[in-house]
């Protein structure tokens, strides 16, 4: 609709600012129709008269004269100039004056519905207190979900974005009610929804587990016993509650799967101190099955250089990171050396020795991707800015030398 008033508010304008070519035209049309009417006239009043004159109603003479009278007027209308324009000035000048109001009204209307105004007020806001700026463009980012799910109450994405608007302003307790509607709409059948829902009611009740958070996790673990979030929260959850053996079935089983290398720090530092609470002693390891000659044989030489460009970059304190990682898995390392990327140019090795889990052995597979990286901060994890290479092989390459050179940057 607004788009409608708009074009037409426009065209009015448009009409009104060509004016001076299409008024003369009109008024030239106008006085033709005029000059037309008298001729039809003057033509009909000659004929009236001739009839008078035949039914001797007029004389002659005196026809003649009525006849000279009306030709005299005739002439004088054909000679005059065209009607002046005053009036016709007068209305589009007005007309003009109008739709120049209305498209004023229009556009302030329309720059207040498109919050032009108030988007300039945030970035001038943002200038002076970029944390002010951000807290209202969320503020107003919230004020817009809610009207959307006024609007349309089931539709579960308008309510999950609204529960964790809420979650990043600190509104714990507005973004678990949120999390509620969508898990509701849901059928309390998605896990990580029911997740969300447990961490905003435990920060909504100062980060305690008990209660309606427990059970947010635990529905979320009925239905995917492996989820790791809902694995370490209800392990946080039985923690809190004195279960210590509840608490390290949980963190067990989440220590099983693949995880961050911080996390799993923590996880096993926390285990430690459960286990020597609760006097509950850790599993006891399974042995790794012995190796087969061919697989205890398995050994991938790699020659490893880095570019000159990079090779002046290198600091005494970096570390050099070689390992091997099945090409179409997960990022997890199945083997790694960890060493001074000082020595480089250097020639290491990689086998079963080196496997970071008896289940997940570089021999378990026939390729691999072989990585060279030199961590300027001494982390396992890739990070921006350090220097790595890297190369894919199979076992028709163990025993042989395998060149990596380090030539990029993260």
């Amino acid at each position: 609709m607004i788009w409608l008033l708009g074009g037409t508010l426009a065209l009015l304008a448009v009409a009104g600012l060509a004016a001076p070519w299409w008024r003369p035209a009109f008024a030239q049309r106008r006085t033709q129709q005029r000059r037309a009417a008298n001729i039809a006239a003057y033509r009909t009043r000659l004929a009236e008269l001739e009839a008078d004159v035949a039914a001797s109603v007029v004389t002659r003479e005196a026809a003649g004269g009525v006849r000279d009278e009306l030709a005299s007027r005739l002439l004088q209308d054909v000679e005059a100039p065209p009607e002046p324009e005053g009036h016709a000035t007068t209305t589009p000048r007005a007309l003009l004056a109008g739709v120049a109001l209305a498209l004023g009204a229009f556009t302030a209307a329309w720059y207040a519905a498109a919050g032009t105004w108030r988007t300039q007020d945030l970035i001038e806001l943002s200038r002076t207190d970029p944390e002010a700026a951000q807290q209202a463009s969320l503020n107003a980012s919230i004020a817009r979900l809610r009207a959307r799910v006024a609007k349309v109450p089931g539709e579960v994405e308008s309510w999950v974005w609204l529960a964790r608007s809420y979650r990043t302003r600190g509104s714990f307790a507005d973004a678990a009610e949120a999390f509620g509607k969508a898990n509701a709409l849901r059928g309390y059948q998605d896990p990580d929804l029911l997740v969300e829902e447990g961490e905003a009611l435990a920060q909504a009740q100062e980060r305690s587990m008990a209660g309606a958070p427990a059970a947010r996790f635990a529905q979320a673990l009925a239905l995917a016993p492996s989820h790791p979030q809902a694995l370490w929260y209800a392990g946080i959850a039985a923690m809190q509650a004195g279960d210590d053996a509840g608490a390290i079935g949980h963190w067990e089983r989440l220590l099983r799967q693949e995880i961050a290398d911080d996390l799993r720090s923590v996880i096993e530092h926390s285990l430690a101190r459960l286990r020597q609470r609760s006097g509950i002693a850790a599993p006891e390891a399974t042995p790794a099955p012995a190796a087969s000659a061919a697989t205890a044989a398995l050994q991938l030489r790699i020659d490893v250089s880095v570019v000159p460009e990079l090779a002046a970059s290198v600091q005494p304190g970096d570390v050099l990171f070689v390992y091997a990682v099945d090409p179409a898995g997960p990022p997890m390392p199945l083997a790694v050396q960890r060493l001074s990327a000082a020595a480089l140019p250097l020639r290491t090795t990689l086998d079963d020795s080196n496997s970071m889990t008896a289940a997940r052995t570089l021999s378990s597979l026939d390729r691999w991707r072989i990585v060279a990286r030199v961590s300027r901060s001494g982390n396992a994890a890739p990070q921006a800015g350090d220097f790595e290479g890297s190369v894919e092989v199979g076992k028709t390459d163990a025993g042989k030398p395998v060149r990596i050179v380090i030539s990029r940057a993260r």
